[in-house]
């Protein structure tokens, strides 16, 4: 049985393939794109038939995994003969929590009239939003494919009449560390805790 397991980060995409029936060399292929979005991204392979190095532009996550399959199924240093041998991807058991979650605090709170996107992945995979917005439209949630798909950093992602607002946000956290140790300086304490 063979496993993809796939760590999305906000320009990054990083994925191991295992293989969980052979306890010799569980680990078929390994990779990484580092730079997505960015004018030129860089991508290491290496599989138990051999090992790629190239740079070339990468414009989102979603051509990120498409690469990733790609090199998986290569003919050179391919360990699969179709995607289709992936008996599951790490990537729908993080979908699956996220909705578990987002369920969960919608139960919770009986509701809720915003929905917002951040951080690497939330602001910049259209697939990530759409699959964890699937079938939530029972719960008021109702996203505008156009809108999802591309547009500003921050914009409304769901429909005119989807009675949850869903929202992409740019996050900075770097502006919030500097905010954070500026107030610490200021203060002239030791520490903020």
């Amino acid at each position: 049985m063979k496993i993809l397991v796939a760590n999305l980060g906000s320009t990054s995409f990083k994925y191991r393939l295992f293989d969980v029936s052979d306890p010799a060399e569980p680990v078929l292929a390994r990779g990484s794109i580092e730079r997505i979005g960015g004018p030129m991204a860089r991508v290491v392979v290496k599989s138990t038939r051999g090992e790629r190095e190239l740079d070339r532009p990468i414009a989102d996550h979603g051509d990120a995994v498409q690469l990733c399959l790609d090199q998986l199924t290569d003919p050179e240093i391919g360990v699969l003969a179709d995607p289709g041998d992936v008996a599951a991807i790490g990537f729908k058991a993080f979908l699956t929590s996220i909705r578990h979650y987002l369920g969960a605090f919608l139960l919770e709170l009986g509701g809720a009239d915003v929905i917002a996107f951040t951080g690497g992945i939330g602001e910049n995979s259209a697939r990530i939003r759409s699959g964890v917005c699937r079938d939530l439209g029972w719960f008021g949630i109702a996203l505008d494919p156009r809108q999802n798909a591309s547009g500003p950093a921050e914009r409304r992602v769901s429909t005119s009449d989807s009675r949850v607002q869903v929202w992409t946000v740019p996050t900075n956290e770097e502006l919030v560390v500097a905010r954070q140790s500026r107030a610490l300086l200021d203060s002239g304490k030791q520490s903020m805790m």
